[in-house]
């Protein structure tokens, strides 16, 4: 059964990890170098960050920045669906075997 336990924690992490990295590619749809956003999405963070709270300017850059992110999404559609299928595929991945597992 060790060997079982150790493909389902296997199958668990990579889901988790292709769940995380689909998330990502979602919320910044552009190709970054690093861990950090990708340069649109950076300069949208940075201009909402200097903007004062709770206001105008900074409720207009946010909804200009998602509109932004939702074209870049269009623009990188391949590498952003691809990113949703596999975790997709990965996660029903998990849920069969944990179904596998039971029926042992």
């Amino acid at each position: 059964m060790a060997c079982a336990s150790n493909e389902l924690n296997r199958l668990a992490d990579r889901a988790a990890w292709l769940t995380a990295e689909a998330h990502r590619r979602w919320h910044d749809p552009e190709p970054s170098e690093g861990s950090g956003p990708g340069p649109t999405k950076r300069v949208f963070v940075e201009a909402i960050t200097a903007a004062p709270r709770l206001s105008a300017q900074r409720q207009i850059l946010f909804r200009a920045m998602h509109a932004e992110l939702n074209t870049l999404r269009g623009a990188n559609v391949g590498a952003v669906e691809r990113s949703l299928r596999r975790a997709r595929e990965a996660r029903q991945n998990l849920m069969d075997a944990k179904a596998a597992n039971r029926l042992d």
